[in-house]
């Protein structure tokens, strides 16, 4: 049997992820602080947020990360699938807290999609707390250290210990961002565009309209959302989503992120 003995400084950190302040606030605001806190509880050098669209397997990420602030792209489908990455989604467990080593040994890691991540990450250890579905999208908390020590058994407990908070820090989040105006669905088709990380240029040529008239459309979600930049726009459109597509239906996403990657000038950061 093992015994956990935490300090009081672990005690106010496991407190603090009650405070009804990680129950409002722009998506990104909250989890950065979030975020903040569980460093403090389990060090690591980074840790992140993720929100996955798996519904037509693939895997389009936002990443809110406590270095780096909001980000977005398209995830790699056939690493994540074939990583340790997709564990909860493989077994339908999105409760364990689970570690790379848990399904491989360091020697097949250095050879392993799981290992491969780990390098194009520039990080050594991963422990990942899983958070199970919710209107659709799945959402997981990802913890690295570039070096060091492996995360412990304690570390395991101790994040197994944060996750119901974690649970309910987001469907708070998802509760309070029903209350923003729906989107038109031209608004919606533009927005999936920025989603995989197509330009204006791009979407104005894609939709068939000049990037004047494109700029203006996010313009106005951006004011109908309440945010200001394309990052917070997507992540909290993503939150209010509607109800996953009928799997028998076509799959245009995943054509488009095929597309978006064989462009010739490859999508950037770009503002409005």
């Amino acid at each position: 049997m093992t015994v956990l003995t935490i300090s009081e400084r672990h005690v106010r950190a496991l407190l603090e992820l009650t405070d009804p302040k990680y129950r409002i606030g722009p998506v990104e605001t909250v989890w950065e602080s979030a975020l903040s806190t569980i460093k403090a509880l389990v060090p690591c050098d980074v840790a992140s947020f993720q929100i996955l669209d798996v519904a037509r397997q693939w895997c389009a990420i936002r990443e809110l990360d406590d270095r780096y602030g909001v980000y977005d792209g398209p995830g790699e489908y056939g690493l994540f699938w074939s990583s340790h990455c997709s564990y909860p989604q493989r077994s339908g467990d999105y409760r364990s807290v689970t570690k790379p080593t848990d399904f491989e040994s360091r020697r097949e890691l250095s050879t392993s999609p799981t290992g491969e991540f780990l390098r194009a990450n520039a990080m050594r250890y991963e422990v990942m707390v899983p958070l199970s579905p919710h209107n659709g999208l799945d959402n997981r908390v990802l913890l690295w250290r570039a070096d060091g020590r492996d995360f412990s058994e304690r570390d395991r407990l101790l994040l197994a210990m944060v996750r119901p908070h974690l649970v309910a820090i987001r469907d708070a989040i998802f509760l309070h961002d029903t209350d923003v105006p729906p989107l038109t669905s031209r608004q919606r088709q533009l927005l999936g565009l920025v989603a995989h990380g197509l330009t204006n240029r791009q979407i104005a040529r894609d939709l068939g309209v000049s990037e004047h008239t494109v700029r203006t459309h996010l313009e106005n979600i951006f004011e109908r959302l309440d945010v200001t930049s394309r990052t917070a726009a997507v992540t909290r459109a993503r939150f209010r989503q509607d109800p996953p597509p009928d799997p028998s239906a076509p799959e245009p996403a995943r054509n488009l992120v095929d597309r978006v990657r064989n462009l010739s000038d490859a999508p950037g950061a770009q503002t409005i």
